[in-house]
């Protein structure tokens, strides 16, 4: 997995050699988000929780139209749940909810369609990759004297405490398609659903909630950029404008 990260950012590196340097932007990003779990062996406990990236984009121009974009992404992922007790008597009205936190690298390629003056539909794909910053379990209206059946937080109560059971390192790819406007001559904001998708596995092989089956982080979130953008057209928008 980590070779095949490495070469890929070798191909992008490659070609942000060839390109000609004329076009670039540079775009803070605020993304809300869903987030959750995906698991073969157990798809029906894993609920969504609402959540949030953020981050900020640095894209290339290598033609026209087709970009490559990278920078930093701060990702609280996770997931939520309904605690069920060992014993079965007991009322499960409560919720737990999961988060583990990354910082990750995106690089990703970048297709621009022409819909309008100023206006462009994106379509992008990539991957990213980065490390577990922290990761926390938060009960709410837990039983704390309770076990619970699930095996993950069989140790974990009617509060805030850290965990210990995610992957230290992350590995997703991306697929976004969204719109990008030109609102002054340097200005840009774009709005991109996007879905990402853990290739590598969640969960710590060494910690007590290993021997899933394939378990994955999901993500489906709507990146709103706003930022500028720099080429050697801006004058000809300025005259426009």
């Amino acid at each position: 997995m980590k070779k095949a990260f490495l070469s890929f950012l070798l191909v992008c590196y490659s070609l942000y050699g060839f390109s000609t340097g004329e076009k670039f932007q540079i775009t803070l990003m605020f993304s809300p988000s869903f987030e959750t779990y995906n698991d073969r062996q157990l798809p029906d406990i894993f609920d969504y929780k609402l959540s949030y990236n953020v981050g900020v984009e640095y894209k290339h121009f290598l033609a026209p139209d087709f970009s490559f974009s990278t920078g930093l992404l701060f990702q609280n992922k996770g997931f939520s749940t309904k605690p069920v007790y060992v014993n079965s008597g007991i009322d499960t009205k409560g919720n737990i909810n999961i988060s583990a936190r990354y910082l990750t690298i995106p690089f990703t390629f970048d297709g621009h369609i022409k819909l309008a003056n100023k206006l462009d539909l994106i379509l992008s794909a990539g991957i990213n990759g980065g490390y577990l910053v922290n990761e926390s379990f938060i009960g709410r209206r837990v039983n704390g004297e309770e076990e619970i059946q699930e095996g993950i937080f069989s140790t974990n109560s009617e509060d805030r405490q850290p965990l210990d059971i995610f992957s230290n390192t992350y590995f997703g790819v991306n697929l976004g398609v969204g719109l990008c406007k030109y609102i002054k001559s340097k200005m840009v904001i774009a709005v991109e659903p996007f879905y990402r998708r853990q290739i590598n596995d969640a969960i710590d092989p060494t910690s007590r909630a290993s021997g899933y089956l394939e378990p994955r982080l999901d993500s489906f979130c709507l990146d709103v950029k706003i930022g500028y953008y720099f080429n050697k057209n801006i004058r000809n928008y300025r005259k426009k404008f």
